[in-house]
């Protein structure tokens, strides 16, 4: 096990120090400034890491008791197989919030499948999901086990802090021959709270900002290297995360000139009559008559 301290301000030094005095499995690195995000300390681990797999575990969540178990007698059924994923439960302090992330995930119901013969809560995914991940966030890093070998070849991106994850299984997904296996039973506990590293950013725009950075990089990383139909998915990406900024600034701002730029990057993206009577208002309405519409609207439906 190897515990990446990322410059935490509590007693995690201390703790896992006493757990090193009983069992010398146990490797603590201690970085002396957070300042790359989750992707530089998930890296760390990465380059430090001597077994067969990695797993990934953020600090306030768990797993369950058999899930590296489980996840791995499948990874030793079939070299091909090169990640297994599983279902995750939501929790808000000691409340389950939501007890199957996969419930509400569509897009795997998409995915053509097969049962794996040696337990029959897996499904081996049958065609590269490059095009499905591109649809929706669908492997949770912390309920997936990897292996070595194909981390060997591939890092979290450093500049992107929130995404960082996503943007690795697509990259993964895209360029590498593998199996891909999700397991239908919980196997890890993730906990929402303000510490969260998503949760913690109040900063709207910037959580928007670091969505950009995934779809724009892939988008250039694969240029040549897409379906018509996976460019079109990547720049609605694009042009809703725009539009989500601009409705940030619109409605919770009033800052209707900056809300007005970014419709216009929406549009340039994907053009809908939507995105169009966005930009209209806020280019041709008086902001006085806007501020009181929403107020109006926002009354009535309290």
């Amino acid at each position: 096990m190897i515990i990446v301290d990322d410059n935490s301000t509590d007693e995690t030094e201390n703790v896992v120090t006493e757990f090193i005095k009983r069992n010398d499995n146990i490797r603590l690195i201690k970085n002396a400034r957070n300042i790359k995000g989750p992707g530089a300390a998930r890296n760390t681990g990465i380059e430090a890491s001597k077994g067969k797999y990695i797993a990934f575990l953020d600090s306030d969540d768990w797993w369950e008791n058999e899930h590296l178990k489980d996840c791995i007698s499948i990874l030793e059924k079939d070299k091909k197989i090169g990640i297994v994923f599983s279902e995750c439960r939501y929790l808000n302090n000691e409340k389950v919030i939501n007890e199957s992330f996969f419930k509400e995930t569509t897009i795997l119901n998409e995915i053509p499948f097969e049962i794996f013969n040696y337990n029959p809560l897996c499904r081996r995914f049958t065609e590269n999901i490059f095009g499905y991940l591109l649809k929706e966030y669908l492997i949770p890093i912390q309920s997936s086990v990897f292996r070595k070998e194909l981390l060997d070849k591939y890092r979290f991106s450093e500049d992107i802090q929130i995404g960082e994850d996503r943007h690795l299984v697509i990259r993964i997904s895209k360029e590498e021959e593998i199996d891909i296996c999700f397991l239908g039973k919980v196997g890890c506990n993730i906990l929402c709270h303000g510490g969260n590293i998503a949760n913690e950013n109040k900063d709207i725009p910037k959580t928007f900002n670091e969505s950009l950075k995934v779809w724009i990089d892939l988008k250039s990383r694969y240029r040549y290297e897409i379906s018509k139909k996976e460019r079109r998915q990547i720049n609605f990406n694009i042009s809703n995360t725009y539009f989500g900024i601009g409705y940030y600034y619109f409605k919770e701002k009033n800052m209707f000139n900056l809300a007005r730029d970014y419709y216009l990057k929406s549009l340039i993206y994907r053009f809908n009559f939507k995105l169009l009577k966005s930009f209209l208002i806020s280019c041709f309405l008086p902001k006085n008559w806007i501020v009181r519409h929403f107020d109006k609207k926002y009354n009535r439906n309290r």
